[in-house]
């Protein structure tokens, strides 16, 4: 039996961006990417799911659903204020979105409510 001594090393860098801001729109990859001058590695999408709530509503966010008289911040919702996930729905946002991240050749990084 031989052994072989082995080192680990770290992956070279990798840059994630989160398109627009988790409550905020969809920002437009062929301007992010000309901006940035290349292809990233990955772009994050950061939607809500929660299909057994009577509230949740997969085409508009909760603070245009549910309007609330005392909202000081973005967390004083039944949930998060993010963009539904809505791929099971006709003309799906989250679906051309995806479609267009990877017609960019970046991974999605995809983390759901």
């Amino acid at each position: 039996m031989k052994i072989y001594k082995e080192s680990l090393k770290r992956n070279k860098c990798q840059l994630i961006l989160a398109n627009g801001s988790e409550r905020g729109e969809f920002v437009p990859l062929d301007y992010v990417f000309f901006q940035f001058k290349g292809i990233h590695d990955g772009v994050q999408l950061m939607r809500t799911y929660y299909p057994e709530d009577d509230s949740w509503n997969p085409y508009k966010r909760i603070s245009t659903v549910s309007k609330k008289e005392r909202v000081s911040f973005a967390w004083d919702y039944e949930y998060e204020d993010y963009h539904p996930f809505d791929v099971f729905e006709n003309k799906s946002a989250t679906l051309d979105q995806m479609e267009l991240i990877k017609l960019y050749g970046s991974d999605i990084y995809l983390t759901l409510t």
